[in-house]
């Protein structure tokens, strides 16, 4: 039996242990987890620059900081990949990553070249 971590899925990443989600349910879980938000309000205090709450809360923002997020959950998946997989004792199916998400989800269809 597996314990869990209060929310009944025993990972405590918001994700099923036994189901390898798909590409947007694994970005959704991973975006509020990577901090692309806080570093960018750490940017805009190293810089000495203000922005307004308006400014924080426009559209264009919201977009440059999921992307930031997105960059830093690919960056951050590339790096740690062989140490994952080492851990996750080459099974593939137990591990909850980009790559795996991508394999699992889009298999050969990533090899095709349009």
């Amino acid at each position: 039996m597996n314990s869990t971590n209060g929310n009944g899925n025993g990972n405590g990443n918001g994700m099923d242990e036994k189901i390898i989600p798909n590409w947007d349910d694994y970005m959704k879980a991973r975006l509020g987890s990577v901090g692309g938000q806080m570093t960018l309000q750490l940017i805009e205090y190293a810089k000495n620059i203000a922005l307004s709450d308006q400014e924080w809360n426009h559209p264009l923002m919201k977009l440059l900081i999921d992307a930031v997020s997105e960059e830093m959950i690919m960056v951050n998946d590339h790096l740690t990949f062989r140490k994952e997989v080492a851990e996750a004792n080459f099974k593939f199916s137990r591990m909850r990553h980009a790559y795996t998400v991508l394999v699992h989800t889009k298999g050969d269809d990533l090899f095709v070249v349009n």
